[in-house]
């Protein structure tokens, strides 16, 4: 969903061990999109979370896309039907 830039909010939280050369969040050559940190909590047990959301122009843009997306499915799916 991140790759189809259909996602407006993440949660990320990170604990505090080491893992050799780490584990990468993201496949490589993954397209940047854009989010803002909305919020950044830390808890007793060391770990912290994260929130950010993307800029209000861009989750309407992908919400519009998604509408879009559903309505060509369910056309094709219509016109499946009536072609059995």
């Amino acid at each position: 969903m991140l790759a189809e830039d259909l996602v407006d909010e993440l949660f990320i939280g990170v604990s505090p061990v080491l893992l050799g050369e780490g584990i990468p969040a993201f496949p490589p050559r993954f397209p940047q999109r854009d989010f803002q940190l909305m919020e950044c909590k830390s808890y007793a047990n060391g770990s912290v979370g994260f929130r950010y959301a993307r800029p209000q122009e861009v989750s309407r843009r992908a919400r519009s896309e998604i509408r879009t997306q559903q309505s060509s499915r369910r056309a094709r799916s219509e016109g499946e039907a009536r072609a059995q």
